[in-house]
């Protein structure tokens, strides 16, 4: 019977150990110098492939205030998020990290004002319930809009909120939208910059069958924004590293993603608390909503990263299968995780109580999770 971890690999790094990894040998010089030789490559890997972009980064900071600031309080909220529609028209100003953005344009002519329609009204046909993707449009501002993507599960991007502002740029659709992600300084994707900026031509994995992402007149933004969050959000970004789009699976490669995925879950924590502590315009209610109703499964989820569950949603147990590095910083996170959820009025009393004990008893290893000594044995048998 294949272990869950093992269901990706070749069968060069499937081959029978010899070695059992839980037994001394594990804990060997032998073993540990291979984890500080490709622990230290990994951070040499993400230093390299660190990416300023072509925003600028200062707008998409959080601002200290916003810790302190008040949360209008809404006592229908959760009304009012069962019942906050998929696609909207606003009549107020935007929101929107691209308004006054020299990325506009001066004047809408008729031609594009009708594509912007199209996309409007394909939204209104195709968004459904299950797609997990909310967008407003703007009567004042035609050319952009928000939408917000929820992560998936099986993804360390899971019950993230990902707020990604749009604009059409002049000769819309011959040349297609820009994207920003409200990233709050966090790269959480090869695609996904610190800056904000989304940038879709990193690889062609998941391009149409002529290598291209967007075909004037056939794809659509609703098209696109799919794409980001089944191909782009998913559960191994790591693999839209340039470079690392068509490589095989080995032991190296596996481990790298699983430090990638621990960097970005932990990411995704923090950018759940800047979204909690200011919810972006238009959006408030529905922030409020989905972290009340998510608040208890998210701090559960703590509790098992905690415990040594794999980042991701992945198999675990207390055997640790994640890094004591990771355990830590997710144990740092959750004071703050706290604060926001109360601040937004989610109470879970119990579930905190247990998630203390478990941050108390949490002693760090200094080894490889059993993940990847299984497939180190694996490998050197």
């Amino acid at each position: 019977m294949l272990l869950p971890y093992q269901k990706s690999l070749t069968p060069y790094i499937m081959k029978v150990c010899r070695l059992n990894p839980l037994e001394d040998w594990a804990h060997s010089d032998r073993f540990l110098a291979f984890c500080k030789k490709y622990r230290s490559k990994f951070d040499e890997f993400m230093e390299t492939y660190s990416r300023v972009g072509v925003f600028d980064k200062e707008d998409v900071l959080p601002h200290p205030s916003d810790k302190t600031s008040q949360i209008a309080a809404v006592d229908d909220v959760l009304d009012t998020y069962k019942n906050f529609k998929r696609f909207e028209i606003l009549n107020g100003p935007p929101d929107n990290l691209f308004s006054g953005s020299k990325y506009g344009v001066e004047e809408i002519w008729p031609t594009m004002a009708r594509k912007i329609h199209h996309e409007w009204e394909n939204f209104e046909k195709c968004l459904k319930d299950s797609d997990n993707i909310y967008v407003r449009a703007y009567k004042s501002k035609m050319d952009i809009l928000t939408a917000v993507i929820i992560g998936n599960k099986g993804t360390p991007y899971h019950d993230g909120l990902f707020f990604i502002d749009v604009i059409f740029r002049e000769h819309f659709p011959i040349k297609p939208p820009l994207f920003r992600l409200r990233s709050f300084g966090y790269a959480i994707n090869p695609h996904m910059f610190e800056c904000g900026e989304v940038r879709l031509n990193l690889s062609h994995q998941w391009t149409l069958p002529d290598g291209q992402i967007w075909v004037p007149f056939v794809t659509s933004l609703y098209d696109l924004l799919v794409n980001i969050r089944d191909k782009v959000l998913n559960a191994d970004p790591f693999f839209l590293q340039p470079g690392f789009v068509e490589c095989g699976a080995s032991v190296v490669s596996e481990y790298f993603s699983f430090l990638y995925n621990e960097n970005v879950l932990i990411k995704s924590l923090k950018i759940m608390t800047c979204i909690m502590n200011k919810p972006p315009k238009n959006f408030e209610a529905f922030v409020i909503g989905h972290f009340r109703n998510r608040a208890i499964d998210i701090m559960k989820e703590c509790t098992a990263y905690v415990n040594g569950l794999k980042a991701g949603n992945g198999e675990g147990n207390n055997g640790c299968c994640c890094s004591h590095e990771f355990r830590e910083v997710v144990a740092s996170c959750i004071p703050e995780l706290n604060n926001s959820f109360n601040k937004i009025g989610a109470t879970f009393d119990d579930v905190v109580r247990s998630l203390t004990l478990a941050v108390i008893s949490f002693s760090p290893s200094p080894y490889l999770p059993l993940f990847m000594i299984q497939c180190i044995c694996a490998c050197i048998c």
